[in-house]
């Protein structure tokens, strides 16, 4: 079946989906209406060993939509891999109300109800807190910090591509250790993994978590807090670089045709910014819902459709 039909079959699903809800929560909520946090990873059976957690603002559905019916639909392998949103505290009962009927129905959203839902907390401390989140609560529902031995934070203005990522980058590394994936950011002292998409080995995640709650840092940029709560401590990790032909911000130029995403066959795939190339994981800065489905309709199931069979 052709994948831009897929895509955009997926996208309607998603948009009534986002208004149905909608709809219903004007006719129901109110502000007495009890708010019940689930717990969101009590329902996990077969334990995975890789979490996927995407960074979403609080009123983001529309993007948690549009995500859930482009790559984590598809790119399903429970026995591997698990994925999550994560929020901060709802501005207003209104939207507390809108983030419970859609957890109710996703079951895929972790709410860290201490934080403030703005852009400072964003860019800066909700990662790490969602790390100290995870140190605090995994043996409460029977998750040892073993039972993942990676945890991702990705923005929701990137796309995955899990199956390719996870074949050719953590099945090799199965018993890596103080190991972090992501593009590589160079500070004046040491590295930073780039904040669109990260992926570290569990060590590190608790690790970090512990420097955090010993040495607050409020104030800087979240992906460059993790290099640099490592490198104060004097801690010791390896950072395998994701390089740019993989891991990219999205950019219309150098386009194989005008209004899709595939770059040329020609086209210059060593820069920070360009389209997508055949060996693209991780398209960035996909800003509006338009932009993201285009790119998305560059992948399937195997990864980056081969130009001679893309619709």
């Amino acid at each position: 079946m052709d994948r831009a039909n897929i895509s955009r079959r997926g996208v309607a699903v998603a948009i009534l989906a986002f208004c149905s809800i909608l709809v219903f929560l004007k006719l129901t909520a109110s502000d007495d209406a009890p708010h019940i946090v689930p717990e969101p990873f009590a329902h996990e059976t077969q334990h995975p060993e890789w979490l996927i957690a995407t960074m979403s603002p609080a009123h983001g559905m529309q993007r948690r939509m549009v995500i859930r019916q482009t790559w984590q639909r598809l790119y399903v392998d429970p026995s591997h891999w698990t994925t999550r949103f994560v929020v901060s505290r709802a501005a207003n009962p209104t939207w507390q109300a809108i983030i419970d009927a859609e957890n109710a129905t996703y079951g895929d959203i972790v709410q860290l109800e201490h934080l403030e839902e703005n852009g400072h907390v964003a860019n800066t401390i909700k990662t790490i807190e969602f790390f100290k989140y995870l140190t605090r609560t995994r043996t409460s529902v029977g998750l040892q910090t073993g039972n993942w031995k990676w945890v991702t934070k990705i923005d929701d203005d990137s796309f995955l591509d899990a199956r390719t990522f996870h074949r050719d980058y953590l099945k090799p590394l199965d018993d890596a250790k103080r190991t972090i994936i992501a593009r590589t950011i160079h500070q004046p002292n040491f590295t930073v993994p780039g904040g669109q998409f990260y992926t570290l080995s569990s060590d590190v995640v608790s690790l970090l978590a512990e420097l955090q709650t010993e040495t607050p840092i409020l104030d800087e940029p979240e992906d460059v807090l993790v290099g640099r709560l490592l490198y104060d401590a004097n801690e010791d990790w390896t950072h395998i670089d994701l390089p740019n032909h993989i891991a990219f911000d999205y950019e219309d130029t150098q386009l194989r045709e005008k209004g899709k995403a595939l770059a040329a066959d020609d086209a210059d795939l060593s820069g920070w910014n360009h389209a997508v190339g055949p060996d693209a994981i991780n398209p960035h800065k996909m800003r509006d819902d338009e932009t993201y489905i285009k790119v998305a309709s560059c992948f399937d199931e195997d990864g980056v459709i081969p130009q001679d069979q893309e619709g």
